[in-house]
């Protein structure tokens, strides 16, 4: 298969030259954009549409950084930004981060990052670690979908934000309403435990009511049924058994009510148990699933569209969005 060089060499021309010529015919001088173009024509070239689109940075493609793909979550981020990518002829590329243990830099090397015209970061783990990515990346325009609430959008990042600690300070209010005080945690240490909003949340809320948690078991694990099994095997070794738990996500609150179900604890009677998010699995789970319902599809499209405008227009805005949670009221606590 003939190259670049190959054409330059039986055009009498250097490889610059076709490379220009390939790039801008009005570049080049006419006499020599007839010699490329016998070449071409006799060597039956074709050049390099990857290759080409890295260097002039039209590849109509985005990256979307998400934390875990396996959980149903970020699943939806992902399908639903890219059916709104497609609608504006963007295709979209899933990397998670859980493969480089948290290391954004070394995320994208299998592909030089100019080749993306723009890039969303779904890293609720760890917000400045985000930031950092994308400022060290200011050629690109990024959209980051944040848990924590940011006043100013920067150079090159459009921000919008879900008030996710406002929606465990709902669920966990609902719980001590129903009378339910020995109130167990779970969730995940995240790799920024001096900003965890939902659990920060959660012991502030605790604390307007005077209470302490029955236990709180965060493990260094991703967001996975089994993590939630796991869990509540901790839990139920303690003498005394909660009346509720909280968990911090929906996948995470399955496998809890699994293991709840495996030790033929009843739910709602004897313990009652929430989750977060309102994954489809939620509702159909049995017991169906009280939750706090995140609105991540109206988050994801606003992400694509903040990033669209930003690829098309430059950061022009100031305003970041907020998106509020709401409870789902379900068969585990009823």
């Amino acid at each position: 298969m003939a190259v670049i060089k190959d054409v330059a060499k039986l055009a009498g021309v250097s490889p610059s030259t076709v490379s220009k010529y390939l790039n801008n015919p009005q570049s080049v001088l006419a006499k020599n954009c007839e010699k490329i173009e016998m070449a071409i024509k006799e060597l039956n070239y074709r050049p390099n549409l990857f290759a080409r689109q890295l260097r002039v940075q039209d590849s109509h493609t985005i990256a979307l950084i998400a934390q875990e793909i396996m959980n149903p979550f970020h699943a939806t981020i992902y399908n639903t930004i890219r059916k709104a990518a497609i609608k504006k002829n963007y295709s979209v590329i899933l990397y998670s981060i859980s493969d480089v243990g948290g290391e954004l830099s070394t995320l994208l090397d299998s592909i030089p990052r100019n080749y993306f015209s723009g890039i969303i970061v779904c890293y609720f783990h760890d917000m400045d670690k985000s930031l950092e990515f994308a400022l060290a990346n200011k050629d690109i325009p990024f959209t980051i979908m944040s848990n924590i609430p940011y006043t100013n959008n920067l150079e090159n990042v459009r921000l919008l934000y879900g008030d996710f600690a406002h929606g465990i300070e709902m669920i966990t209010e609902f719980i001590i309403g129903k009378g339910r005080k020995k109130i167990a945690y779970v969730g995940c240490m995240t790799r920024q435990p001096d900003q965890e909003p939902k659990f920060t949340s959660f012991m502030r809320t605790m604390g307007r009511h005077n209470l302490k948690p029955h236990s709180v078991v965060r493990l260094q694990k991703e967001y996975r049924a089994e993590t939630g099994y796991e869990s509540l095997k901790i839990i139920l070794e303690k003498e005394e058994r909660p009346d509720a738990i909280l968990v911090d996500n929906d996948i995470m609150a399955i496998g809890v009510l699994r293991g709840l179900a495996d030790h033929k604890i009843k739910v709602p009677d004897e313990i009652i148990v929430t989750g977060f998010d309102d994954i489809t699995m939620a509702s159909f789970y049995s017991p169906a699933l009280t939750t706090v319902r995140v609105p991540i599809e109206a988050m994801s499209i606003k992400a694509f569209d903040l990033l669209y405008e930003m690829m098309e227009k430059g950061n022009i805005a100031t305003e970041i969005p907020v998106f509020v949670p709401e409870i789902v009221v379900r068969e585990t606590t009823s």
